[in-house]
């Protein structure tokens, strides 16, 4: 069956679908910038915006400064995780909860015993 029409030069070409159809699932060609990949750009890689953040934190009960936290070392460190580009900021947020690395949940008693002062 005759899909497409293509001109050349003064003469017409023919294009049958199955050439068609080889031409969009050839993995090389590039993405023509739709929906699902400008939403693969936006989530996989881009920093979140202080705002994103603190709305986030504050989603899961961290106050303002766990935000405030994680912008400014996202901004020192260019996004990175060591030497890993973040994917899912949401995800490193809440792993480091779990985890209890967040600066609002280390213990203040465990930084003030290695401060404290013996008099001999």
């Amino acid at each position: 069956m005759l899909a497409n029409a293509h001109l050349d030069g003064d003469e017409v070409g023919v294009v049958s679908e199955d050439e068609v159809e080889k031409e969009e699932e050839n993995p090389l060609t590039p993405l023509k910038g739709g929906v699902a990949s400008q939403r693969a750009k936006s989530r996989a890689g881009t920093p979140p915006s202080l705002e994103d953040l603190v709305l986030f934190c504050t989603e899961l009960g961290l106050p303002r400064t766990d935000a405030e936290y994680y912008d400014d070392h996202w901004k020192a460190n260019g996004y990175r995780i060591g030497n890993n580009r973040v994917k899912d900021w949401k995800a490193v947020i809440r792993n480091h909860k779990r985890h209890g690395w967040l600066p609002s949940q280390k213990s203040k008693s465990a930084t003030s015993n290695s401060k404290k002062k013996y008099l001999l």
